[in-house]
């Protein structure tokens, strides 16, 4: 005998059941699926991106791929792999207008384009810097911050160059830490690469690093001569750190050269002077 279904039961699968079915839907939307963008590489060849914008950030998939800037041009990227028949990785590269690059990176003997420009919308990209700031911004506040006062007196010296941070400033919710270069050698500091990292004060011996990379927003490749004095800036977004932790400022001579490092602890980045 056929039972009947209470008809309660029947009004409430009524009601559920569109609200039930939509969710995933709801759910999907939430996600933007960034297909990455098809080159090929080789080991003999160098294959070139060049991006509307300066390139501020770069991450490789693997070692496969070897990957730098052009000389003295901050929106070309120059690609190369390791060795024949290498793998094949990813590349992420972020511009400083705050655009997501993603590409899918595959060996090829013979690559059909060896050079790959990219104009604002011909690549699948994000948003990647949410704050956004701007390259006119950024160089704006770059020429602020090199005609502040000093304030700060933070020094070390090592390998023949002097480091001193002469303050850190804030301008547009982007912050800049001005550095003074004195190189005390006969030979000329040739700047490669600035990295900052945020490190733990006192870490046990057995307990695992705690390290973050700040991103910088804009490179600077300075040349200091011997016996001569520059000054670097290095603008940055607003971040925080723990009392306990550190920032360290690494400058890195071009050809793994000299490797410079400046400490700098938390409560003294706190005094950080806002420009107008």
């Amino acid at each position: 005998m056929c039972r009947m279904t209470p008809l309660w039961l029947i009004i409430f699968l009524l009601f559920i059941s569109p609200s039930m079915m939509a969710q995933p839907a709801a759910e999907k939307s939430k996600w933007n699926v960034i297909a990455p963008y098809p080159i090929d590489i080789t080991w003999n060849k160098t294959s070139n991106l060049i991006f509307p914008y300066p390139v501020i950030s770069v991450d490789r998939g693997t070692s496969n791929v070897l990957v730098q800037k052009a000389k003295h041009v901050g929106n070309i990227l120059q690609l190369k792999a390791s060795g024949k028949n290498a793998d094949t990785t990813n590349l992420s590269v972020v511009t400083s207008d705050g655009k997501f690059y993603s590409f899918l990176v595959a060996y090829n003997d013979n690559p059909t384009h060896l050079n790959l420009m990219f104009q604002n919308d011909s690549v699948s990209k994000t948003e990647a810097l949410p704050i956004g700031e701007n390259e006119a911004m950024i160089r704006e506040g770059i020429s602020m911050v090199q005609r502040a006062k000093p304030f700060m007196q933070k020094a070390i010296r090592e390998q023949g160059i002097g480091l001193k941070l002469c303050g850190i400033y804030l301008y547009h919710d982007i912050c800049f830490f001005k550095v003074a270069i004195n190189n005390q050698s006969a030979f000329k500091f040739d700047l490669e690469n600035v990295r900052l990292n945020i490190k733990d004060k006192h870490k046990a011996k057995r307990s695992a690093s705690q390290e973050k990379e700040i991103p910088i927003l804009a490179s600077s490749k300075e040349v200091v001569e011997g016996n001569a004095k520059g000054v670097l800036v290095i603008p940055t977004r607003v971040f925080s750190i723990a009392p306990k932790q550190r920032l360290l400022i690494t400058l890195l001579e071009k050809d793994e050269g000299r490797s410079i490092h400046l400490t700098i602890d938390a409560s003294r980045l706190l005094k950080v002077h806002a420009i107008k």
